[in-house]
């Protein structure tokens, strides 16, 4: 590879590692959010599906633990499709980039001569 070549690639991986790291800053914000009953149950979860709050209001106590604990799970399910359409919907963006896609082409074409 010629130096031009190289500082080309170099400046689009440069470019790369920049949109990586603002996409994962927007992951890191990335919140679920599910209710069940008319806010009876509220779950938020992070982009990976992890619990941040369960919130419980004195009516939902008064559900019975089978009811009680199916709809916590609800509320969770709901909150995990909202944080992983949000989490696609960022990943998508950078698999579109066309800067991301010419330099994924670029080095795989630099691994198949490598293995040549």
């Amino acid at each position: 590879m010629s130096d031009p070549d190289f500082a080309d690639l170099n400046a689009e991986l440069v470019e790369i590692d920049a949109t990586s790291k603002q996409l994962q800053f927007e992951i890191a914000q990335v919140r679920g959010r599910g209710r069940f009953s008319s806010g009876e149950v509220s779950v938020t979860v992070d982009a990976r599906g992890r619990v941040q709050s369960l919130e419980l209001s004195p009516q939902a106590l008064h559900r019975g633990a089978a009811a009680l604990a199916e709809g916590i799970m609800q509320c969770i399910r709901e909150a995990e499709r909202q944080a992983d359409a949000a989490s696609a919907d960022i990943v998508g963006r950078l698999r579109r980039d066309p800067v991301f896609a010419q330099a994924m082409s670029a080095l795989d074409a630099q691994r198949r001569s490598d293995s040549e």
